[in-house]
């Protein structure tokens, strides 16, 4: 892990803080530690969801059998790929 040098500064009430601090206290963190743990383990999941797709048996089969096909794309799918590589240039 790289060395600790980027500061994330935030607010919250009274309650919030004692709820984390104590929190904190059971797994034997600082509140600064479980906070970072606890947000990474949640960026996580939220990056997981939009980079994972999962798909049902008869749709992977379906998926798998498009990316098999050989045949040459349609006029309207060469449009398509045409301008979604204009976006990425």
């Amino acid at each position: 892990m790289s060395a600790l040098s980027e500061r994330i500064n935030l607010r919250t009430n009274a309650e919030t803080k004692s709820l984390l601090t104590r929190s904190a206290s059971f797994r034997g963190l600082s509140l600064s530690n479980f906070l970072l743990e606890a947000a990474q383990r949640m960026a996580q999941e939220v990056l997981k969801g939009q980079e994972q797709i999962l798909l049902s048996q008869r749709d992977w089969e379906r998926f798998a059998l498009i990316l098999d096909d050989d045949s040459v794309p349609n006029a309207k799918l060469q449009k398509a790929m045409n301008k979604f590589k204009a976006t990425q240039a």
